[in-house]
């Protein structure tokens, strides 16, 4: 069994509150569970209000199959 993570950083200079990037990030999270076998969750910049870091994780049964999932 084989772990697979990304950190992904995402800029947004379109967000004007944190109402909206709470909005974005639930948006964003929800798409990527109903897609893929994958966990994800907002893990820095918390306060920043045009920036979003996200954590995305996947369990893979065999060597390799995470990567595929992941790219």
């Amino acid at each position: 069994m084989t772990v697979g993570t990304l950190e992904l950083h995402l800029h947004t200079p379109w967000i004007h509150s944190m109402q909206e990037k709470r909005l974005l990030i639930k948006h964003i999270t929800e798409r990527i569970h109903h897609r893929f076998p994958i966990c994800a969750s907002e893990i820095d910049a918390f306060h920043e209000l045009h920036m979003v870091v996200l954590g995305i994780a996947c369990v893979a049964g065999y060597p390799g199959m995470e990567q595929t999932v992941l790219d």
